[in-house]
């Protein structure tokens, strides 16, 4: 995803988490009082790049750093492939109208301790809590 340049790696994290905080929710999840994983959750209605200010100051930037061949691969190839699969497995509108985890780090030390897992079982805890209104329900799903 950033070519054979790892360099890039750390930044593609960087830029996904801060669309995250731009236009989505973002969680953190201790392990005794240390940060071990964090989780991007993009609510129903929002996307990660579906407003122009989840970019700035991260995709953007690092879009521009990639050379000719890995942007065209990442604009022509993965980008559409990723929605259409995503189109196809889920059903045409579904992603969008359904809250979507984008993306889930968990720190290796505290990997296989349940701290994905929590990540996971909080969001899942407020869309029990908070379901779509039946306007919001009939806006998104046509």
């Amino acid at each position: 995803m950033a070519g054979d340049r790892p360099d890039l790696f750390r930044r593609m994290h960087y830029s996904t988490f801060l669309a995250g905080l731009r236009g989505g929710h973002v969680y953190v999840a201790t392990y005794d009082g240390v940060p071990a994983g964090v989780a991007g959750w993009f609510p129903p209605g929002a996307a990660i790049l579906g407003k122009p200010e989840q970019s700035k100051g991260g995709f953007d930037e690092l879009f521009a750093d990639f050379d000719e061949p890995l942007r065209k691969w990442w604009l022509e190839y993965f980008i559409p492939k990723f929605d259409a699969q995503t189109r196809q497995a889920l059903g045409e509108g579904t992603k969008l109208a359904s809250w979507h985890l984008q993306p889930l780090g968990v720190r290796q030390r505290f990997q296989r301790h349940g701290v994905g897992s929590a990540l996971i079982e909080h969001v899942k805890s407020l869309v029990r809590a908070f379901p779509l209104s039946p306007s919001l329900h009939r806006r998104l799903t046509g």
